[in-house]
């Protein structure tokens, strides 16, 4: 049977991943070097080995299960890594196990949550500081707001007061009324009329 690639990994998603499951759980090999369509490896410990894993390539015993694990990964990736689920993780597993370690499930998911954890906690983490960042600049579009409403004001009050100036200087030139300019000029002629 063939399977084609699976479009969503292979070509790009039109959502854009968040993060990377395969590389994070280690369950994508991509530096072998026989060329494979889907690289899953098995998480199995391998007692031939001492215990290493066994990093068999599940193409080669069954590509459908290859493709199944590939699939769980994009829809993982589609996720915050902190919303990945002990089932996700478990279907995953069992996906990622050979013929020869398919009774290692327990302990190999147990092996995926554990490398899962530092992701989960460097998200929260950074969500934690985008948070803080966003409120921040919250603040300080409030402060900015304030200070230009502030400056309005003033600049409304400034007006109103120059308005009032010019009223009253208006109001107290002597040049303005012409009373008290005649009245001095009539006193000096009277005066020069008396003087011979």
């Amino acid at each position: 049977m063939s399977l084609q690639p699976n479009k969503s990994t292979n070509a790009g998603s039109p959502t854009t991943p968040l993060w990377n499951p395969g590389a994070i759980l280690r369950v994508i090999d991509t530096k072998r070097t026989k060329k494979l369509t889907y690289n899953v490896t098995c998480v199995g410990r391998a007692a031939r080995k001492y215990g290493a894993p066994c990093a068999w390539a599940i193409e080669d015993q069954s590509p459908e299960q290859a493709a199944a694990a590939v699939n769980i990964l994009d829809n993982m990736a589609k996720r915050p890594p902190t919303e990945v689920t002990h089932d996700q993780l478990e279907t995953l597993t069992h996906h990622c196990l050979c013929s020869y370690h398919t009774h290692q499930i327990a302990s190999a998911t147990g092996e995926l949550k554990e490398r899962l954890q530092p992701e989960v906690q460097h998200h929260r983490t950074r969500t934690a500081q985008e948070a803080q960042h966003a409120y921040t600049i919250h603040q300080v579009s409030q402060a900015l707001s304030k200070i230009n409403l502030e400056m309005q004001n003033v600049a409304r009050l400034t007006k109103s007061m120059g308005i009032v100036n010019q009223t009253e200087s208006a109001a107290g030139d002597p040049g303005a009324g012409g009373d008290e300019g005649s009245g001095t000029t009539q006193g000096q002629a009277a005066n020069s009329s008396r003087n011979p």
